[in-house]
């Protein structure tokens, strides 16, 4: 089995690298994960013995998802001894990012293995798990909002003119321009290793820096769509293209913030005296693509040390740079009828209660696709779809007696108390109340 395993392991690296790769999910196998067992796989790996995790490309999302949860167990237990047991945070909301990047420039790298509890000043929430989604869910909306990062329609990502602005910011007070880009890949790596989902999306290019996989000319174009589509363009027209006429050279123009003026900056030595021709466009191309990734080395390089540093984990490598996606903002999509399915009753309600019929026809047809995910804000502390996608949360619904009071949730346990309402306008008014005040309210 181990020679047939590293044989299909060798065929999907070889994928990888491949100018016309097929989608690695080709090479999961859900009969073999099934015969293995997470906690067995990770101690073997740590203990130096043979472990399937090396060969991760057979495996599921779901079982590296157990696997990388098993390792952070252990790396927390270990990490228990000394004067404090968790990775405390305590912050005002009103000074949410301040609060944050001050604590995080504290913690010591013995710490950052730690589970991560979170006190906000003035309220009496103990956290066990929802008060840390809050946090996260929150403090994401801040911290990546800054003049650091650029956003663009479905994601963020470095501000690729970080060298040329000026580095006078916010927070200077608090932290140097790039060691806020540390900090930020410092928070993400807490986040993984406490299994938290963060309401921030990146491009696939970050997770190929971060695992340092092949990166093609189609990947930047998330971020440099005009660019990237010029350049193709130029490839298709090297047979045929007079480049006299297009006047391109081995140079690019910038605009420098710092100076306030345009510069000319050659791509290879001499290369503003270099013109592009059909014998080296291919090598203008790649030159192009060089730049581009250059003008996010400092950045990025940056990131990566806070990312890694607060990881400390070797099954993180096990995941692909889609599923690293996931790992970190979760599923794309979100299937509410496997919601619904999958949802469980307690406290003397089924499925086929009253008002549990009732409730499930206001959130159904009442309800509209972001308010669907403010309700799953208010119930799990988090918009987020998990990796297990939204039949896998566990959502229950538990009954209260009091119609006279809200409904309440459990974020830690993702537990909705629904009072046995019998009116579904009251059902309808109170549903609203909740999604509409969701921060800090109604939670448990």
């Amino acid at each position: 089995m181990k020679s047939l395993v590293k044989h299909i392991s060798y065929l999907s690296e070889a994928n990888e690298i491949s100018s016309t790769p097929i989608p690695y999910i080709k090479f999961q196998n859900e009969e073999f994960t099934n015969l293995l067992d997470p906690e067995s796989e990770v101690l073997k790996m740590l203990q130096g013995e043979f472990s399937y995790i090396s060969k991760s490309n057979l495996l599921t999302l779901k079982f590296k998802k157990a696997v990388n949860q098993c390792e952070s167990q252990i790396l927390m237990i270990l990490c228990e001894e000394g004067p404090k047991s968790y990775l405390h945070f305590v912050i005002r909301r009103d000074h949410l990012l301040q609060d944050t990047i001050t604590q995080l420039k504290m913690i010591q790298p013995s710490e950052l293995m730690k589970q991560i509890h979170v006190t906000f000043v003035g309220e009496e929430g103990r956290d066990q798990g929802g008060v840390s989604k809050e946090f996260f869910s929150l403090i994401s909306k801040e911290i990546f909002s800054t003049k650091h990062f650029e956003k663009y329609q479905n994601f963020i990502f470095f501000n690729s003119n970080a060298d040329n602005i000026s580095h006078n910011h916010d927070l200077d007070n608090i932290c140097q321009f790039y060691e806020y880009y540390e900090l930020c890949g410092k928070l993400i790596g807490i986040a993984i290793h406490n299994s938290i989902i963060i309401p921030v999306r990146f491009p696939q290019l970050l997770y190929k820096m971060l695992r340092k996989s092949m990166i093609r000319l189609g990947d930047l174009e998330e971020i440099k769509p005009e660019v990237i589509q010029s350049l193709k363009s130029i490839l298709c027209l090297k047979e045929r293209a007079d480049f006299n006429a297009l006047s391109l050279f081995f140079d690019v123009t910038i605009f420098d913030e710092k100076e306030n003026i345009v510069k000319t900056v050659p791509l290879i030595k001499n290369g503003s005296q270099i013109q592009v021709n059909e014998n080296n466009v291919d090598m203008y191309v790649i030159e192009m693509k060089r730049f581009i990734l250059k003008a996010y080395n400092n950045v990025f390089n940056h990131f990566k040390k806070g990312f890694w540093d607060a990881i400390g984990s070797k099954t993180l490598r096990m995941f692909t740079d889609e599923e690293l996606d996931i790992i970190i903002s979760g599923q794309w999509e979100y299937d509410w009828k496997g919601f619904r399915d999958s949802t469980c009753y307690t406290s003397g309600y089924t499925k086929k209660s009253e008002t549990i019929q009732m409730f499930w026809e206001v959130f159904e047809n009442d309800l509209d696709e972001n308010q669907k995910k403010e309700f799953l804000l208010f119930v799990t502390g988090s918009k987020i779809s998990p990796v297990e996608g939204l039949s896998g949360l566990g959502f229950i619904i538990s009954r209260s007696g009091d119609i006279n009071l809200l409904p309440v949730s459990h974020t830690c346990f993702n537990v909705f108390q629904l009072p046995d309402y019998k009116d579904i306008n009251l059902i309808r008014k109170n549903l609203q109340i909740c999604i509409n005040n969701n921060e800090g309210f109604g939670f448990i």
